[in-house]
């Protein structure tokens, strides 16, 4: 059994319909097309998905070097109470 397709179909104008809408489309003061300096920067909408890049990047964390880091000032300190 087939289905029918609930969707319309997509009719694609011909060549003199197409000329008489780019016609209205450039008469329309709105509208104006976009010059090659605006079409450079524009991106895919998929690049700008995620999290935002951070301006201060994360410096790596280790415990092990606060432990490294006091038992070092500890042992300066012991040192210089002598």
């Amino acid at each position: 059994m087939s289905k029918v397709s609930k969707r319309p179909t997509i009719r694609m104008p011909g060549a003199a319909e197409d000329k008489v809408i780019t016609a209205a489309a450039k008469s329309d003061p709105d509208a104006r097309p976009l010059t090659q300096k605006q079409l450079k920067v524009m991106v895919p909408l998929r690049s700008l998905r995620g999290r935002p890049d951070s301006q201060s990047k994360k410096l790596p964390y280790s415990p092990q070097r606060d432990i490294d880091l006091i038992k070092s000032r500890l042992k300066r300190l012991k040192e210089m109470s002598r």
